[in-house]
C-alpha cells in the first residue's frame, strides 16, 4: 500500500481511514514482530519500526501522485503503542498460551509449547 499509485484506487473497505490503516498496520507488524524476533528488545523493535515508518514516508515524497505526512508516522507510533499494550493482553488468551510459554529462566519470551 505504500507505493499505491493513488489511495483512491484501494477498494472502499480498504480505503475508509488512511490513519487507521497505519495504525493497525503497524501494530500488526509489531506483533509479528516481537513472534518472530522474541529476544530483540522492545526498544530495538520500536526503533525498527519506527524507522520503517519514517523511510515509507520519504519513498512517498519523492512517488509524484503520493505525498508523505508527519500524521502517518505519528499513526504508525500510536499503532506500536496499542500493540505493546496488547501483546500482554494476547498472551492470557488460552489458545495464545499454547505459543507462549515461560523459558526456563522464566524470560517470559514467545515459544512453540511442547506436546508430552
Amino acid at each position: 500500500m505504500a507505493v499505491v499509485p493513488s489511495y483512491n484506487a484501494l477498494p472502499d473497505f480498504v480505503s475508509f481511514s488512511d490513519l487507521l490503516n497505519h495504525a493497525i498496520a503497524f501494530m500488526v507488524l509489531f506483533i509479528l514482530l516481537e513472534r518472530a524476533y522474541p529476544d530483540l528488545d522492545t526498544s530495538k523493535r520500536f526503533s525498527l519500526l519506527f524507522g520503517y515508518a519514517i523511510l515509507i514516508e520519504i519513498i512517498q515524497y519523492f512517488l509524484p501522485s503520493r505525498f508523505a505526512a508527519i500524521s502517518d508516522v505519528a499513526a504508525d507510533s500510536v499503532g506500536i503503542v496499542i500493540a505493546l499494550a496488547l501483546i500482554p493482553l494476547i498472551r492470557k488468551i488460552p489458545f495464545c498460551r499454547y505459543f507462549y510459554r515461560e523459558g526456563e529462566r522464566g524470560n517470559g519470551k514467545w515459544e512453540m509449547g511442547k506436546r508430552k
